[in-house]
């Protein structure tokens, strides 16, 4: 089960993003993190610790205008957290609006996220997780 600070942590993690606070960014970030987003799956790939955050938020400010992620929920699913989250983007060069729902499953250790992997559907997320489905305390409640 995850801890309510694993939890405010996710949740901060998620503010400090979408302000471009890199160092509090950091500080939700474990040293050895594997962070997947769904946009690695348009060409870009797998950040790996502290640097790897870096470089990802370097990418999406020299592609994007606007991009945020809004954490709409975020649920306590034993062994991982799952974030409910909408995601908001203009491309710089193509102006192209980006406007999607993500679910992101976080693994923490020692307080702080291990492993994140961002995926289009709960049904995506949950069978990444080894789950059939969200636990029933999580099911139906706002974060």
């Amino acid at each position: 089960m995850a801890s309510q600070q694993d939890l405010e942590t996710v949740r901060r993690a998620y503010d400090a993003f979408n302000r471009r606070d890199t160092e509090a960014l950091l500080d939700a970030f474990h040293p050895d993190t594997e962070w997947h987003p769904l946009l690695a799956e348009l060409g870009g790939g797998t950040y790996r610790g502290h640097d790897g955050v870096r470089t990802m938020i370097e990418e999406v400010d020299d592609s994007w205008d606007d991009f945020r992620t809004e954490a709409e929920r975020v649920v306590d699913a034993g062994d991982h957290i799952f974030v409910f989250a909408h995601t908001s983007a203009r491309g710089k060069v193509s102006g192209v609006e980006a406007d999607l729902d993500v679910v992101t499953v976080v693994e923490m250790r020692d307080g702080r996220a291990l492993r994140v992997w961002s995926y289009g559907t709960l049904e995506e997320a949950l069978a990444a997780a080894g789950l059939e489905r969200l636990p029933a305390a999580a099911e139906g409640r706002a974060d």
